[in-house]
């Protein structure tokens, strides 16, 4: 099947899949105005005091809204008190970059179903952006993003979170970024058969030489690889064969809190020699490990996410750094950085502990922007090369 034909063949499929509901049930579609059943609706969160105006670019590089909005019907206008992310709390935060992910669970969704998942979480948003198109675009370039942000709008981004989306065929990659998907997360819980995760039964693997033909794929068509959940020598291993530059979109510095999901000193120097980016993570436990103490059970806070912060500027350097929240992916967020609405905090604290703005600017989306557009880049310079063909 040729890669046009195939791309075809997604695109049908994205009709048939982004009318069926998941998982084999009917859910009714909440209206802006009308919470879903059993789940009470909040008021609009209070608007935060800056000292100084919000970057001209706040790009979160990970929110998963997409499998509630898909499973429950939610919608981004709604205000909900589960929501950790909507387009009100986006406005008072600030945010204006968003990077969706198309979160695939493994265990739930195998083979083809994985793809077909993948595609729903596509078309959800491609509805959502369409019913808000006053406020929301869907964005496929560093360009677009740019556009829309001077717009004044909020840029939409896609990415799919877990390879296991791509069913082991290389095709679907060049399919998936026609549509407009720019990245992609290669693992996530459990091992593929091409690639080892951080949590999984067998984490000391790494790429085999499908997973290394992933990576290669994914520079030739400028897809953005993330190595957020993957396994130590699955990150060297893919670090080794990228010319271009790579990102952990949420991930925080395993040497403050030793969680599988963080990483180590060595990939963040790695990191900074291969030009990518770091996502800070707001989730609790990847924070700061959980006290033994049953006397001090205090939660992290917002200072212990600049801790993190601190530590990998330290390591890596201010251009390598940036935001990766998992807001909405059923975490529970430090103190003080509940919502998008609390983005404000993050600066603050940021100017609290001596970071000048341009440092800021960097931080708060332009370095993630950087290595968009460097895979944009890499993309064009390898459009003469068939699938695959890049050489080592």
């Amino acid at each position: 099947m040729s890669r046009k034909s195939l791309s075809s063949l997604l695109l049908g499929l994205l009709v048939l899949f982004g009318a069926l509901p998941a998982e084999g049930q009917w859910y009714r579609r909440a209206q802006p105005s009308e919470p879903p059943v059993g789940v009470q609706a909040e008021a609009a969160p209070e608007a935060q005091t800056p000292t100084a105006p919000p970057p001209p670019i706040v790009l979160d590089a990970h929110v998963d809204s997409l499998h509630r909005i898909l499973d429950r019907g939610d919608d981004l206008s709604e205000t909900l008190m589960d929501g950790q992310v909507d387009l009100n709390k986006l406005r008072i935060g600030g945010v204006n970059v968003v990077w969706f992910a198309l979160w695939v669970d493994q265990d739930k969704y195998k083979g083809e179903a994985a793809t077909k998942r993948a595609l729903a979480l596509y078309e959800a948003l491609q509805k959502q952006v369409a019913r808000h198109n006053d406020r929301l675009v869907f964005c496929r370039t560093s360009s677009d993003v740019r556009r829309a942000a001077s717009e004044g709008k909020i840029a939409a981004l896609a990415g799919i979170e877990n390879g296991s989306a791509i069913n082991n065929d290389l095709r679907l990659i060049s399919s998936f970024h026609d549509m407009g998907v720019t990245r992609m997360v290669i693992t996530w819980r459990g091992n593929l058969a091409w690639g080892a995760a951080s949590q999984s039964e067998n984490p000391k693997l790494g790429l085999t030489a499908l997973g290394r033909e992933v990576i290669r794929e994914m520079n030739r068509v400028g897809m953005v690889v993330d190595l957020s959940h993957s396994s130590k020598q699955t990150a060297l291993d893919a670090l080794d064969v990228s010319t271009l530059p790579v990102i952990f979109s949420h991930s925080n510095a395993s040497a403050i809190c030793p969680h599988p999901r963080n990483i180590d000193d060595e990939l963040l120097q790695r990191l900074k020699q291969n030009g990518g980016v770091v996502g800070v993570n707001f989730y609790d436990r990847f924070v700061r490990p959980a006290r033994k103490n049953i006397l001090d059970r205090r939660p992290p806070t917002l200072d212990n996410v600049l801790d993190h912060l601190d530590y990998m500027v330290k390591i890596a350097g201010v251009d390598h750094v940036g935001i990766g929240s998992d807001w909405d992916g059923g975490i529970v967020p430090v103190v003080g950085l509940e919502n998008a609405s609390h983005m404000p905090s993050f600066f603050e604290g940021m100017r609290r502990r001596g970071y000048s703005e341009g440092d800021i600017r960097k931080i708060a989306g332009e370095n993630f922007l950087r290595v968009l557009e460097a895979n944009e880049q890499g993309a064009r310079k390898a459009i003469d090369l068939p699938p695959a063909a890049r050489s080592q």
